[in-house]
C-alpha cells in the first residue's frame, strides 16, 4: 500500500537538489546572478525571487520548483554573505504558496474536482493567499 508516485517524486527531488550541489551547477548558477545583479542588495534579489516564485507554482510543480531553487539560492545567499537559511526558507515557502489554480498543486484539483468551489473563487482566494505569503516573506528577508 505505498504510494510510489509520490515517494519517487520525492526521492527524484532530493536528488536533483544533490546533483545540483555536487556537479557545481547550484555554485555556476548562483555565481552568476550574484554577477548578473552585481549592483543590487541580495535581499531586494531574493524578493524578487520570492514573488516569480509564487508565480511560478501556480504553473508548474512546487516539488520541481524547491528542489532546483533552494540549492541554487543557497549558493547565491553564500557567495553574498546573506543568511543561506533565510533564502532556503523563503525559497521554500515560497514554492509551497500554490493556492490559485487547481493544476497548481494535488489538493487544489481536488478541491476543484470536487465542484463545490468555482475557478473563479480560488482565483480570488489565491490572489489574496499569494499577496499575504509575500508580504510576510519578503518581511522575513527584510528582517533577518
Amino acid at each position: 500500500k505505498i504510494d510510489w508516485g509520490t515517494l519517487l517524486l520525492f526521492a527524484s527531488g532530493l536528488s536533483l537538489g544533490t546533483t545540483l550541489f555536487k556537479t557545481g551547477i547550484a555554485e555556476y548558477v548562483g555565481h552568476n546572478l550574484i554577477t548578473l545583479f552585481s549592483d543590487w542588495n541580495f535581499s531586494i534579489i531574493l524578493i524578487l525571487i520570492v514573488a516569480v516564485t509564487i508565480l511560478l507554482t501556480e504553473l508548474v510543480s512546487n516539488t520541481a520548483a524547491a528542489n532546483i531553487l533552494v540549492p541554487i539560492l543557497i549558493a547565491a545567499a553564500s557567495q553574498a554573505g546573506f543568511s543561506t537559511l533565510t533564502a532556503a526558507f523563503v525559497i521554500a515557502f515560497s514554492c509551497n504558496m500554490a493556492f490559485m489554480l487547481p493544476v497548481a498543486t494535488p489538493p487544489n484539483a481536488i478541491i476543484h474536482g470536487t465542484g463545490l468551489v468555482p475557478m473563479s473563487r480560488m482565483i480570488s482566494f489565491g490572489v489574496i493567499l499569494n499577496l499575504t505569503a509575500f508580504v510576510v516573506l519578503s518581511a522575513i528577508v527584510a528582517f533577518f
